[in-house]
């Protein structure tokens, strides 16, 4: 009897820890950015990339983007728009941007050393990437 009350207990702790995070796989639809090509600025189009983002039940963080958390918060303060802003803690200008009820997302990754510099150290460019989410 201990023993299947226990296996309850530890069943039901671990299906709260699954449900406290928002799985989304989304899938860009527009790539673009700006690269450098002999010596010439000029705007290109990219890979489309999918994303498998896992954003806190309350869409206070978000992960799968790169290796690193963000943080994120309400466009304006407004929970009413649906829509969170997410940026990288070392606030270098990426910026992922979220539509609850759209399911839409934006994801802007300006590069640091590539067109604001002047150069395209370790391929460094500006890259745009627009899309649809679905939840997991």
């Amino acid at each position: 009897m201990k023993l299947k009350l226990l296996l309850f207990l530890f069943s039901f702790g671990i299906s709260t820890s699954v449900s406290a995070e928002i799985v989304l796989y989304c899938n860009s639809e527009l790539a673009t950015g700006f690269i450098k090509e002999n010596g010439i600025y000029g705007t290109t189009d990219f890979e489309l990339k999918r994303y498998t983002i896992k954003f806190d039940d309350d869409y206070s963080r978000v992960k799968g983007l790169n290796e690193y958390s963000w943080k994120c918060k309400d466009a304006f303060g407004n929970k009413e728009l649906s829509t969170v802003i997410c940026s990288n803690f070392f606030n270098n200008g990426e910026l992922f941007t979220y539509n609850k009820k759209t399911k839409r997302f934006s994801y802007y990754s300006g590069g640091v050393f590539g067109f604001i510099k002047g150069n395209n150290v370790g391929n460094d460019t500006t890259q745009m990437y627009a899309g649809t989410c679905e939840k997991f």
